[in-house]
């Protein structure tokens, strides 16, 4: 190799392993799994079940994997795991009724019940293997999978009355196949024709239960809040005298019934083993390793390797990851460059989520479980990041300090509770410029409360505030505070200034409360709700309502305007491009729950239906739209968004937790200081997006290869230019270095890089 250029792809590599980030496009979840409630175990991996999630565990490489569908998974939210050791596959299934199979190589998809079977109660509640078949119990009765065909050969559905019975465990003795169901244990010949529900026969007398196993021969049933259950001779008996049994299975010529705190180990009906002293380990499933020890899934603890005597072999195997997937915020802190995410929410909508603060840095997660739940609304400190404060929907305003909680304010004179009532509501707290703390304090004569950089508690009074359950404010990089509320009669836009003064509106602040907008072109824009607020980089307010966003264009310019009678929306008219000259409104009929706004001014939206897109600066163009049925978005169903602006990192929080995917604009930089390409070197096997960035804002790029011929072309997004890899023909450029030129829009200042390039 030309000294030259090995000494120059050498620099290139160093640049690379100091740069390394997410290539743009990619995915990456971020899913709590403190959860673990399922376990199945393969001859050389364990895997868990976490909140819809899966991981596994190595048993001899100690590695920790996660699956999703950036790993290659049909769906998200699994509902049930089994392993197979005849077939060497993990059985998922899933809450839509999807099915994978997961093998050493590869996994295959069996969608076929989720699709053909159109209504009724698809829910899996358990699986069942004989030889080549799984028996799915679901709530429309048996579902046959045959795991080599890989296709559904029957449903068998059991009635009474001409009502369809949910079947919760299937098993076999012999000839015979059994079904345990809302009406009690059905059993039938399995020479018979099983899909006619008249040769399925009652077991009369038998417990209405939840899991069914065959274990030496005869039945044994769970019914929960009350024990196991022994069929022998004709006669059911109780074997498990303990009402906190939760799961029964058989496992390696075991009868395994599992408490919280204890598990029940039979090698025979009449010889029985309890393994106790687990205090620690919350067992709600189990497995069972050929050497004696038992795996457990055990809540917050992962995945537990016990003895036979209770002895804790090893704990605590779970994936990094948050407290809980039941989020209501996400919030990123560019000053500090770490995301926050606050559990909870109004309470209408989250119902009593316990409260988690949650922290990630890039590469590793913290959290923080508050004694209150309910959160709504964090803001950091902008002078102290381990200084925040966090509103909920009952509780009052949390303070915290160093990850401690350091003082609530409740009912105490500034923060009061809504008609003496005790339940006080603040939502919606943000910083000025000035670092003093806005928040919003619900359903109370003064709605505004100011917490000041000094440590002053204010009360500001503005009118019909008291009638709201306003929820977010936004303080605008001009000084004013529009504040949002969505429920019932008392929705609209609040606006008011105060010049900086704290002051009220019997003080003198201009104050305006809107119940309505109309559009340029003079209609009634139709909002019926109001739910996300945010300023975009040129100062227009963009607002996310039940009719999709409406924006406010000149406020920044004219700030007096928004006091006044001439305030309008623009409602965003798409041209249907079909020769009618007909235009729709951007994302009309559609509940907007988010809006982020990433470097190059462009607007993530986040919709409760329809997933999450990407708009252009003005919103007439669609860049993407993301689904959970077109990517490996988690949910169709936004909570809220926050860009990370110095990566463009898009983090998603959704109704099944956060995921992020990595966006090709970032807020460009003052100087050309720090340009670096990634990755770089690019490889043979990489075909994704090639990325220049630390550049100017809206920087002019030019890559040429070596001697100078024009490759691509083309302004940054904010501070980012990327590059597909391929020349002006859409082929891909031949093995080399490729250099990178670029400018500011006068010229003053420029930057050369080199891309190194392998085919």
């Amino acid at each position: 190799m030309n000294k030259t250029v090995y000494l120059v792809l050498l620099g290139i590599i160093i640049s690379f392993n100091l740069h390394s980030q997410m290539p743009v496009g990619s995915w990456q979840t971020h899913l709590a799994y403190t959860a673990v409630t399922q376990v199945a175990e393969s001859h050389n991996k364990v895997f868990g079940f976490a909140d819809g999630s899966l991981y596994s565990y190595d048993k001899e490489g100690n590695e920790v994997k996660t699956y999703s569908k950036i790993t290659g998974l049909s769906d998200n939210t699994i509902r049930q795991i089994a392993y197979n050791k005849d077939q060497n596959l993990l059985f998922i299934a899933y809450e839509n009724a999807n099915i994978d199979l997961l093998m050493n190589d590869g996994i295959v998809n069996i969608p076929d019940f989720m699709n053909t079977v159109r209504s009724g109660d698809k829910t899996i509640y358990n699986i069942y293997f004989s030889q080549n078949l799984a028996y799915l119990s679901t709530g429309i009765g048996i579902v046959v999978v045959d795991m080599v065909k890989r296709e559904i050969p029957a449903t068998y559905r059991l009635e009474k009355d001409k009502v369809t019975l949910p079947i919760y465990g299937v098993t076999e003795i012999g000839s015979e196949i059994f079904a345990s169901t809302s009406n009690g244990l059905y059993k039938a010949n399995k020479s018979d024709n099983l899909l006619d529900y008249q040769n399925w026969k009652l077991i009369e007398g038998s417990p209405v239960g939840t899991q069914l196993v065959e274990f030496q021969g005869e039945l044994c049933l769970l019914k929960i809040s009350d024990g196991v259950y022994r069929y022998a001779n004709s006669t059911w008996s109780k074997l498990v005298d303990d009402t906190n049994v939760n799961y029964l299975a058989v496992s390696n010529r075991k009868l395994l019934a599992v408490a919280p705190w204890a598990i029940y180990s039979y090698d025979s009906p009449t010889n029985r083993n309890i393994i106790s002293g687990l205090s620690s380990v919350s067992a709600s499933v189990y497995s069972i390793d050929n050497n004696g020890t038992y795996w457990v899934a055990s809540g917050d603890n992962g995945l537990v390797c016990v003895k036979g005597d209770g002895t804790v072999v090893t704990t605590g195997i779970k994936p990094d990851g948050p407290a809980t997937n039941r989020m209501s915020e996400v919030l990123f802190s560019p000053s500090y460059d770490k995301l926050y995410v606050v559990s909870g929410g109004p309470r209408r909508y989250s119902k009593g989520n316990i409260g988690y603060i949650m922290g990630y840095d890039g590469s590793d997660w913290t959290f923080i479980r508050s004694p209150y739940n309910d959160m709504i609304g964090m803001s950091i400190d902008p002078r102290n990041p381990n200084h925040f404060f966090v509103g909920t929907w009952q509780d009052g305003l949390l303070e915290y300090e160093n990850n401690e909680l350091k003082k609530r304010y409740y009912k105490d004179g500034w923060i009061d509770d809504v008609d003496g009532g005790g339940i006080a509501w603040v939502c919606g707290t943000a910083y000025d410029k000035d670092a003093n703390l806005w928040m919003i304090n619900v359903l109370v004569q003064n709605g505004i409360k100011v917490l000041t950089k000094d440590g002053t508690h204010k009360s500001l009074y503005f009118s019909n505030l008291s009638k709201r359950e306003a929820t977010k404010i936004l303080i605008t990089s001009f000084g004013q505070k529009w504040i949002i509320s969505d429920y019932k009669s008392y929705t609209g836009v609040i606006i008011l200034d105060d010049k900086g003064e704290l002051k009220d509106q019997s003080s003198g602040a201009s104050y305006k409360d809107y119940l309505k907008f109309y559009d340029q072109d003079g209609n009634l824009a139709d909002a019926a709700n109001y739910y996300s607020i945010v300023e975009d980089r040129n100062g227009a307010i963009w607002i996310g309502t039940d009719r999709g966003p409406i924006i406010f264009n000149n406020v920044k310019n004219n700030p007096d305007i928004a006091f006044s009678s001439n305030l309008t929306c623009t409602r965003i008219k798409i041209p249907r491009n079909d020769g009618t000259n007909l235009a729709d409104y951007l994302l009309d009929g559609e509940r907007i729950n988010a809006i982020a706004v990433d470097g190059g001014n462009r607007k993530w939206i986040g919709t409760t239906n329809s997933g999450l897109y990407l708009v252009s600066a003005d919103g007439l163009q669609t860049i993407h739209h993301f689904t959970s049925e077109n990517s490996p978005l988690l949910s169709n169903n936004i909570f809220s968004l926050a860009v990370n602006p110095n990566t463009g990192e898009v983090f998603i929080g959704t109704d099944k937790g956060v995921i992020s995917y990595q966006g090709d604009a970032i807020e460009g930089k003052s100087d050309f200081s720090n340009v670096y390409v990634y990755p770089n070197p690019v490889r043979p096997d990489y075909t994704g997006i090639i990325s220049v960035t630390g550049l100017v804002e809206n920087a002019n790029v030019k890559i040429t290869d070596i001697s100078g011929n024009l490759i691509c072309e083309g302004v940054s997004q904010g501070g980012q230019f990327s590059w597909n890899g391929k020349n002006r023909n859409g082929e891909r450029v031949s093995t080399g270095v490729y250099l990178v030129y670029g400018s500011n829009s006068d010229g003053s200042q420029s930057v050369v890089s080199k891309i190194m390039l392998v085919k």
